[in-house]
Protein backbone atom coordinates (compact mmCIF):
# COMPACT_ATOMS: atom_id res chain seq x y z
CA UNK A 1 0.00 0.00 0.00
CA UNK A 2 1.32 3.37 -0.91
CA UNK A 3 1.91 6.13 1.70
CA UNK A 4 -0.55 9.17 1.16
CA UNK A 5 0.64 11.83 -1.72
CA UNK A 6 3.68 9.15 -2.05
CA UNK A 7 2.61 9.27 -6.30
CA UNK A 8 2.41 13.13 -6.38
CA UNK A 9 6.20 13.25 -4.45
CA UNK A 10 7.33 10.72 -7.14
CA UNK A 11 5.92 12.84 -9.93
CA UNK A 12 7.74 15.82 -8.51
CA UNK A 13 10.46 14.38 -7.87
CA UNK A 14 11.11 13.50 -11.61
CA UNK A 15 9.83 16.90 -12.65
CA UNK A 16 12.52 18.52 -10.74
CA UNK A 17 15.52 16.11 -12.01
CA UNK A 18 14.27 16.31 -15.76
CA UNK A 19 14.05 20.45 -15.16
CA UNK A 20 17.87 20.00 -13.58
CA UNK A 21 19.17 17.92 -16.75
CA UNK A 22 17.72 20.30 -18.89
CA UNK A 23 20.26 22.89 -17.19
CA UNK A 24 23.07 21.01 -17.24
CA UNK A 25 24.63 21.87 -20.51
CA UNK A 26 24.44 25.48 -19.82
CA UNK A 27 25.91 25.00 -16.27
CA UNK A 28 28.84 23.13 -18.42
CA UNK A 29 28.90 26.03 -20.99
CA UNK A 30 29.48 27.90 -18.09
CA UNK A 31 31.85 26.60 -16.52
CA UNK A 32 33.94 25.29 -19.22
CA UNK A 33 33.59 29.22 -20.91
CA UNK A 34 37.22 29.95 -21.98
CA UNK A 35 38.06 34.01 -19.88
CA UNK A 36 39.89 36.03 -23.17
CA UNK A 37 42.84 37.18 -22.99
CA UNK A 38 44.30 40.71 -23.76
CA UNK A 39 48.13 40.59 -23.67
CA UNK A 40 49.92 44.27 -24.06
CA UNK A 41 53.26 44.98 -25.06
CA UNK A 42 54.45 48.02 -24.09
CA UNK A 43 57.22 50.09 -24.26
CA UNK A 44 59.16 51.07 -20.84
CA UNK A 45 60.27 48.40 -18.41
CA UNK A 46 58.00 48.34 -16.04
CA UNK A 47 54.82 49.06 -15.21
CA UNK A 48 55.45 52.10 -13.30
CA UNK A 49 57.35 53.89 -15.72
CA UNK A 50 54.33 53.23 -18.10
CA UNK A 51 51.73 55.69 -16.17
CA UNK A 52 49.51 56.75 -16.59
CA UNK A 53 48.55 54.88 -19.40
CA UNK A 54 49.18 51.27 -17.62
CA UNK A 55 46.64 52.25 -14.81
CA UNK A 56 44.55 54.30 -17.29
CA UNK A 57 44.34 50.42 -19.32
CA UNK A 58 43.15 48.68 -16.71
CA UNK A 59 40.55 51.39 -15.40
CA UNK A 60 39.30 51.27 -18.93
CA UNK A 61 38.29 47.74 -18.90
CA UNK A 62 36.96 47.79 -15.49
CA UNK A 63 34.68 50.75 -16.55
CA UNK A 64 33.66 48.28 -19.35
CA UNK A 65 33.00 45.99 -17.11
CA UNK A 66 35.94 43.82 -17.57
CA UNK A 67 37.75 42.61 -14.32
CA UNK A 68 41.53 41.40 -14.66
CA UNK A 69 41.53 38.06 -12.94
CA UNK A 70 37.90 37.92 -13.18
CA UNK A 71 35.93 37.83 -17.22
CA UNK A 72 39.54 38.81 -18.44
CA UNK A 73 42.61 37.85 -18.44
CA UNK A 74 45.07 40.83 -19.04
CA UNK A 75 49.04 39.92 -19.69
CA UNK A 76 51.65 42.99 -19.87
CA UNK A 77 55.35 42.51 -21.24
CA UNK A 78 57.54 45.58 -20.81
CA UNK A 79 61.00 45.56 -23.28
CA UNK A 80 62.47 48.41 -22.01
CA UNK A 81 62.76 49.86 -25.39
CA UNK A 82 65.19 47.45 -26.48
CA UNK A 83 64.49 46.26 -30.11
CA UNK A 84 65.07 42.42 -29.31
CA UNK A 85 63.25 42.34 -26.95
CA UNK A 86 59.49 43.88 -28.88
CA UNK A 87 60.27 40.71 -30.94
CA UNK A 88 61.10 38.31 -28.70
CA UNK A 89 58.25 39.44 -26.31
CA UNK A 90 55.61 39.90 -29.07
CA UNK A 91 56.80 36.25 -30.86
CA UNK A 92 55.64 34.82 -26.77
CA UNK A 93 52.74 36.38 -26.88
CA UNK A 94 51.65 35.32 -30.12
CA UNK A 95 52.93 31.49 -28.76
CA UNK A 96 50.53 32.05 -26.04
CA UNK A 97 47.91 32.34 -28.76
CA UNK A 98 45.93 35.46 -26.74
CA UNK A 99 42.44 36.69 -28.27
CA UNK A 100 43.98 40.12 -28.68
CA UNK A 101 47.08 41.69 -29.24
CA UNK A 102 47.57 45.80 -28.05
CA UNK A 103 50.71 48.09 -28.16
CA UNK A 104 51.27 52.00 -28.79
CA UNK A 105 53.71 53.18 -31.47
CA UNK A 106 56.86 51.29 -30.86
CA UNK A 107 55.18 47.90 -30.57
CA UNK A 108 52.28 47.81 -33.23
CA UNK A 109 55.24 46.89 -36.06
CA UNK A 110 56.43 44.07 -34.12
CA UNK A 111 53.21 42.72 -33.24
CA UNK A 112 52.03 42.90 -37.04
CA UNK A 113 55.03 41.20 -37.69
CA UNK A 114 54.45 37.68 -35.36
CA UNK A 115 51.09 37.19 -36.53
CA UNK A 116 48.74 37.65 -39.13
CA UNK A 117 45.78 35.84 -37.55
CA UNK A 118 45.61 37.57 -34.22
CA UNK A 119 43.76 40.58 -33.59
CA UNK A 120 45.74 43.97 -32.59
CA UNK A 121 44.21 47.14 -31.63
CA UNK A 122 47.07 50.01 -31.55
CA UNK A 123 47.24 53.47 -30.07
CA UNK A 124 49.06 56.75 -30.85
CA UNK A 125 50.66 55.75 -33.86
CA UNK A 126 51.90 58.62 -36.25
CA UNK A 127 51.13 57.21 -39.20
CA UNK A 128 49.61 54.24 -39.78
CA UNK A 129 49.38 54.05 -43.19
CA UNK A 130 53.10 54.70 -43.95
CA UNK A 131 54.46 52.26 -41.41
CA UNK A 132 52.48 49.14 -42.82
CA UNK A 133 49.95 48.38 -39.99
CA UNK A 134 47.08 49.13 -42.28
CA UNK A 135 46.01 49.24 -45.88
CA UNK A 136 44.22 52.57 -45.23
CA UNK A 137 42.52 54.59 -42.53
CA UNK A 138 39.42 54.03 -43.95
CA UNK A 139 39.35 50.85 -44.70
CA UNK A 140 42.35 48.65 -42.06
CA UNK A 141 42.28 45.76 -43.89
CA UNK A 142 44.07 42.39 -42.15
CA UNK A 143 43.94 41.89 -38.79
CA UNK A 144 45.22 45.20 -37.40
CA UNK A 145 43.09 48.63 -36.46
CA UNK A 146 43.69 50.99 -33.82
CA UNK A 147 44.19 54.55 -32.87
CA UNK A 148 46.22 57.30 -34.70
CA UNK A 149 47.68 60.61 -33.11
CA UNK A 150 47.70 61.82 -36.76
CA UNK A 151 51.58 62.70 -35.19
CA UNK A 152 52.85 62.81 -38.82
CA UNK A 153 50.43 65.94 -39.64
CA UNK A 154 51.32 67.90 -36.40
CA UNK A 155 54.74 67.16 -36.33
CA UNK A 156 55.82 70.86 -38.58
CA UNK A 157 53.37 72.65 -37.03
CA UNK A 158 55.72 72.28 -33.99
CA UNK A 159 58.51 73.91 -35.33
CA UNK A 160 55.90 76.47 -36.76
CA UNK A 161 54.46 77.58 -33.37
CA UNK A 162 58.12 77.60 -31.78
CA UNK A 163 59.32 80.09 -34.94
CA UNK A 164 55.84 82.02 -33.98
CA UNK A 165 57.08 82.25 -30.47
CA UNK A 166 60.73 82.90 -31.19
CA UNK A 167 61.21 85.09 -34.38
CA UNK A 168 64.49 85.17 -34.53
CA UNK A 169 65.49 81.66 -33.87
CA UNK A 170 67.78 79.80 -36.49
CA UNK A 171 69.23 76.79 -34.89
CA UNK A 172 66.69 73.72 -33.78
CA UNK A 173 67.35 70.28 -32.11
CA UNK A 174 65.42 67.47 -33.44
CA UNK A 175 65.63 64.86 -30.06
CA UNK A 176 64.98 61.67 -31.39
CA UNK A 177 65.47 57.66 -30.47
CA UNK A 178 66.25 56.17 -33.91
CA UNK A 179 65.03 52.71 -32.77
CA UNK A 180 61.25 54.01 -32.87
CA UNK A 181 60.09 52.87 -36.06
CA UNK A 182 58.39 55.91 -36.80
CA UNK A 183 61.38 58.53 -36.63
CA UNK A 184 62.27 58.31 -40.51
CA UNK A 185 58.74 59.52 -40.92
CA UNK A 186 59.36 62.21 -38.43
CA UNK A 187 62.68 63.70 -39.58
CA UNK A 188 61.55 63.56 -42.80
CA UNK A 189 58.62 65.71 -41.40
CA UNK A 190 60.68 68.21 -39.38
CA UNK A 191 63.48 68.54 -42.41
CA UNK A 192 61.07 69.62 -45.03
CA UNK A 193 59.35 72.19 -42.30
CA UNK A 194 62.48 73.68 -41.11
CA UNK A 195 63.71 74.39 -44.52
CA UNK A 196 60.10 76.22 -45.16
CA UNK A 197 60.78 78.04 -42.58
CA UNK A 198 64.62 78.68 -42.84
CA UNK A 199 65.50 76.61 -39.89
CA UNK A 200 69.01 74.89 -38.87
CA UNK A 201 67.26 71.58 -37.72
CA UNK A 202 69.88 69.33 -36.65
CA UNK A 203 69.07 65.80 -34.68
CA UNK A 204 70.24 64.48 -31.86
CA UNK A 205 70.06 60.38 -30.74
CA UNK A 206 69.13 59.02 -27.66
CA UNK A 207 68.14 55.26 -27.33
CA UNK A 208 67.63 55.42 -23.71
CA UNK A 209 66.99 57.47 -20.53
CA UNK A 210 70.70 57.77 -19.47
CA UNK A 211 71.90 58.89 -22.85
CA UNK A 212 69.44 62.22 -22.79
CA UNK A 213 71.58 64.38 -20.83
CA UNK A 214 75.12 64.07 -23.02
CA UNK A 215 72.20 64.95 -26.01
CA UNK A 216 71.22 68.01 -24.12
CA UNK A 217 75.34 68.14 -23.64
CA UNK A 218 76.01 68.02 -27.29
CA UNK A 219 73.00 70.88 -27.87
CA UNK A 220 74.87 73.25 -25.58
CA UNK A 221 78.39 72.73 -27.26
CA UNK A 222 76.72 73.13 -30.51
CA UNK A 223 74.86 76.28 -30.03
CA UNK A 224 71.39 75.14 -30.00
CA UNK A 225 68.71 77.17 -29.14
CA UNK A 226 65.62 74.89 -28.76
CA UNK A 227 63.99 71.62 -28.72
CA UNK A 228 61.15 70.13 -30.92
Amino acid sequence: MSCPGADMRRREFIALLGGAAATWPRLVCAQSRKVPTVAYLWHAGNPAEEEPYFTANRDGFAKLGYVDGGNIKLVHRFPNEIPARFASMAAELVSMNVDVLMGGGFAAPYLKRATEKIPIVFWSVADPVGLGLVQSLAKPGGNVTGLSNFGRDVAGKRLQILKDLVPNISRVAFLINSNFPATPMYVDVMQSAATQLGLQLRTFDALSVDEMEPAFDAMAKEGIQAVA
